[in-house]
């Protein structure tokens, strides 16, 4: 409806991307606007491709802290750790004295536990801890106000994973599951290592493959039998071919 609404808006616009992107459909989703590409790929598990993508928006835009924390969270999924520590530095540097780095996507210290993990796998245990204490601060405030979503328990995930505390990630991710989080594909950054192997993470994991599937055929049969803005957008044909207006 948004979309429908005004289509140049482009934070509206970018949270249908994400969310078409969540449920697979990719190609729908790079119809709506010809920014925010980079997180596509890495949804789809092309990192080289979304950091390609993210160096060309850096080169027309390289002093905006934004564009620089985008760049570093995909060099960090493609694992290119040092040359994400550059940039998450650069960022940081623009953030006041005991304050949290918020990542662009979620607006949650998701970035900013990346960041630690790499200093910490660097050898800068104070620093790594200094941003994981900002972090909990934070956290630990929204859930008693209440107010944590489901990238502030998936931060404390990753929080907890530098803690090496696996049952603590998985229980973090449980939330952050049960408060919406559908975000797989992010689930195979580098500083869940820890629990790659562990068989609740494993099983959460199938879990959330299920809800997505579920999501996802929901989804089409809205956007295929309900679509709100038929004026405005239309599926693509192949999109819709088999599926049932039904429940």
């Amino acid at each position: 409806k948004a979309y429908g609404e005004d289509p140049a808006d482009e934070f509206s616009n970018q949270t249908l991307m994400y969310s078409l992107s969540l449920i697979g459909e990719h190609e729908e989703a790079s119809r709506i606007s010809d920014r925010g590409h980079h997180y596509l790929e890495l949804s789809r598990g092309n990192s080289e491709a979304a950091i390609s993508i993210a160096r060309a928006n850096l080169e027309g835009d390289p002093d905006n802290p934004v564009t620089q924390l985008e760049m570093a969270d995909l060099l960090y999924a493609g694992r290119q750790l040092e040359e994400a520590a550059s940039y998450y530095g650069l960022v940081m540097d623009t953030v006041p004295e005991g304050r949290i780095l918020l990542s662009p996507v979620d607006l949650t210290t998701s970035s900013m536990m990346r960041y630690a993990w790499i200093l910490q796998q660097s050898g800068d245990g104070a620093g790594a801890q200094d941003l994981l204490s900002r972090h909990r601060a934070v956290y630990l405030d929204k859930v008693e106000g209440g107010a944590a979503g489901p990238f502030d328990h998936y931060s404390e995930a990753l929080a907890r994973a530098m803690e090496g505390d696996e049952r603590g990630v998985v229980e973090a991710l449980r939330l952050a599951v049960e408060n919406g989080f559908r975000d797989r594909p992010i689930l195979g950054e580098p500083v869940l290592d820890l629990v790659r192997s562990n068989a609740e993470f494993q099983s959460l994991n199938a879990r959330i493959q299920g809800l997505v599937d579920q999501e996802h055929a929901e989804a089409l049969r809205i956007m295929c039998h309900e679509n709100p803005v038929p004026d405005t957008w239309q599926p693509m044909s192949k999109t819709c071919l088999g599926i049932s207006a039904g429940p």
